[in-house]
């Protein structure tokens, strides 16, 4: 199969992208999560994200994220962002839950490797047989709001949608929404 093609270089976040079937904590790299990925102004898109290493318990996934065996997870890709928990604590854990929320001190790191500190909020509600995941991403020059569908017990979103706004000036928001392919 083709490489996927690389995130835009632009200014919006496009949360972890997940595979299919979703798979539970402790999948190999065999699993493959594939998503159709729309952006304002760009065409649609296909993504593959895959555990690419395993070292003490954690999974890099091929876009960077991070999740424990345990659940625990300290790194998530919004598009062309990774946003991180600073000092390797976790921001929240999997499965998700209805009722759950929090707050952490998160390093936003772009596409260019450039990091900027923020804060990140989240909290959960039952959604039918889902979890929706809320959370906002709130930086000196930007804000990032992120919606997410989690099937109950599952590691990666069956959808989501963010949406970046920049604080200097603009009111253009870049939009991203992504469904897994089944």
């Amino acid at each position: 199969s083709a490489p996927p093609t690389p995130a835009p270089q632009v200014p919006y976040i496009q949360q972890a992208i997940p595979p299919s079937p979703n798979p539970a904590p402790g999948a190999t790299s065999t699993t493959v999560w594939n998503y159709i990925v729309t952006s304002t102004g760009s065409s649609d898109t296909t993504e593959q994200i895959r555990v690419q290493t395993v070292s003490n318990g954690w999974q890099r996934l091929t876009n960077g994220a991070e999740i424990h065996e345990d659940g625990r997870v300290r790194a998530v890709r919004f598009g062309s962002y990774l946003v991180k928990a600073v000092s390797d604590e976790s921001f929240l854990r999997l499965p998700l839950r209805a009722g759950q929320s929090g707050a952490n001190t998160a390093q936003v790191i772009d596409a260019q490797g450039r990091t900027v500190n923020a804060r990140i909020i989240w909290r959960t509600e039952s959604a039918g047989d889902l979890v929706k995941l809320f959370a906002t991403v709130d930086g000196v020059t930007f804000v990032l709001r992120y919606e997410a569908f989690f099937s109950l017990g599952q590691l990666l979103p069956m959808r989501y949608e963010s949406e970046m706004k920049s604080r200097l000036g603009s009111s253009v928001a870049q939009i991203t929404t992504a469904r897994m392919q089944q």
